[in-house]
């Protein structure tokens, strides 16, 4: 699927007027001028691109619940900010992820992007901006997921995915896996897709975008995702349910590949990941949050997703959870120095304001890691991050009556 197939969709969602222009130039060393940005209020970027350059338009609107724009999930990178792009008559220095990622973002749409829409050097700025995070991702009308530019490999999954969708949705594939039968013996025209399908398939699933902590809410709490590698892209939602449902049904069709079976049994349990981001979805969708119960679960499978900073913990899943508890959470961000070194204080708070805001000690049935807790912290607070020393097989069932548990799970 080429991304001109979803221009049209996009032309259905025509950007309303801004509230304020934000260009203003008084002061050329800031893309943002000298006016910060009020609590009620968030930047979008507009990419202006010419013959040969590319520049940008960052402007303030009211943040109000139809305001229409796209925004964009990504990996920053490990590389510093080092590429200049001319922005609201000044320079705004960007990384060369960003910058690859500007060449490709559809020009006619306006987006939200948080290495430029929030001011980084603002700390204030951050700490008013990442409590409305929750908002910007679930309100956009695409949520735009760059995963880089394709390798000839990757290309050739986007390219043969549809096919292959169209193969999954008849079911023709799990049909015969069920009886027990070889597809590729039964029926030689059944579609079969080369190596580099399946290679392309395991590169995308092994980005670093699957591991990072911030995307995964991005990607939960997002409407309408897409996922985006160099021009070409696809639904996110037809992707996961691809994987979920064909990645470990369809080793049948993997078996002749000695190379690709090394390249899956490398990837290890990942695809916990994505059964996690279809299982939350579902959940966000039917409930419009992660219910109390869950949470245990949901702090244990994200310990090893990355952050930058180990304060993101906290921040980077309040967005999934109830109204009740944001609204609890959110006066607790805090981006200063103090708070980066002394994590752990930012985690306890967390713990603990789930602890007594829900009236619920479900946080006690998070195992335990096996490296060393932080100095100071209490037993009662869960690592947020770490190896677990156990699996989680109980997840609240401690506080149902005996006769409504499930045995077999707590006898594992």
């Amino acid at each position: 699927m080429a991304l001109d197939g979803l221009e049209a969709k996009f032309e259905e969602c025509a950007l309303k007027e801004p509230f304020d222009e934000a260009c203003d130039s008084a002061n050329v060393n800031s893309p943002y001028g000298e006016r910060l940005l009020q609590p009620d209020q968030i930047r979008l970027l507009t990419i202006v691109r010419d013959t040969d350059t590319l520049r940008l338009i960052v402007t303030a609107h009211k943040f109000y619940d139809d305001l229409e724009y796209d925004a964009v999930s990504y990996v920053w990178g490990a590389a510093e900010a080092s590429i200049n792009v001319p922005c609201n008559g000044g320079n705004l220095t960007v990384t060369p992820t960003v910058f690859e990622m500007l060449q490709h973002l559809n020009p006619d749409r306006s987006c939200w992007l948080d290495s430029i829409c929030i001011n980084q050097q603002d700390v204030e700025e951050k700490a008013v901006q990442i409590p409305l995070m929750y908002r910007i991702y679930s309100l956009a009308t695409f949520v735009v997921i760059w995963m880089g530019l394709p390798t000839p490999q990757s290309e050739q999954f986007m390219l043969g995915f549809s096919i292959a969708l169209q193969m999954q949705m008849e079911r023709e594939w799990n049909s015969m896996l069920d009886q027990g039968l070889q597809p590729s013996d039964l029926r030689p025209d059944l579609f079969r897709p080369d190596e580099p399908f399946w290679v392309g398939m395991i590169q995308i699933c092994e980005h670093e975008w699957f591991r990072r902590l911030w995307t995964f809410q991005e990607a939960v709490l997002a409407r309408q995702p897409v996922m985006l590698l160099g021009h070409l892209w696809l639904r996110f939602e037809e992707f996961l349910e691809f994987i979920c449902e064909v990645w470990y049904r369809a080793g049948t069709y993997m078996q002749c590949w000695s190379r690709l079976l090394e390249m899956i049994e490398g990837l290890g349990g990942s695809g916990d990941q994505f059964q996690t981001l279809k299982k939350y979805r579902k959940e966000i969708l039917s409930y419009g949050a992660v219910l109390i119960q869950n949470i245990p679960y949901l702090l244990h499978a994200l310990r090893d997703r990355h952050v930058r900073e180990p304060v993101d913990r906290a921040w980077a899943i309040t967005g999934l959870l109830s109204d009740h508890l944001r609204s609890e959470l959110e006066p607790e961000v805090d981006y200063s120095d103090n708070a980066r070194v002394d994590f752990w204080e930012t985690h306890m708070r967390f713990a603990r304001t789930i602890i007594a805001a829900e009236q619920t000690l479900c946080l006690l049935t998070t195992p335990p890691t096996i490296e060393g807790r932080p100095q100071s912290s209490p037993s009662w607070c869960p690592a947020l991050e770490g190896v677990p020393a156990c699996l989680l097989l109980i997840t609240g069932d401690w506080a149902n009556h005996v006769s409504g548990q499930q045995y077999e799970q707590l006898l594992q």
